[in-house]
């Protein structure tokens, strides 16, 4: 999922745990369900489309796990792209230093 009004890309506990991350300091997030608790967490490589990242810093927390995705693709991940969303197909278009990638929604 993405949510061009989240500040940090956040994932479930369960999914970061699955990936084998440990967070770390616990924090808290302001959201638009109001404020959560979340762990700090940096994720070495994440990939969109073909584009790599590398040392992403995301939140997890529980709040997530109930949800049917693993994590929401925030500005701090985002803002590193420019991006298109074709809904009739289903398709969001990432640019990032002339790489272009595609991923299904």
């Amino acid at each position: 999922m993405i949510d061009t009004g989240a500040n940090v890309t956040s994932f479930a506990e369960r999914a970061l745990k699955k990936l084998g991350y440990c967070y770390g300091e616990k924090s808290i997030a302001r959201t638009a369900g109001g404020f959560v608790d979340v762990h700090e967490a940096k994720i070495s490589k994440m990939m969109i489309g073909s584009v790599e990242l590398t040392n992403v810093d995301v939140h997890s927390h529980k709040n997530l796990d109930s949800f049917h995705f693993d994590g929401i693709i925030g500005m701090n991940v985002l803002g590193k792209f420019n991006f298109s969303v074709n809904f009739d197909n289903n398709i969001i278009a990432f640019e990032k230093r002339g790489i272009l990638s595609h991923s299904a929604l």
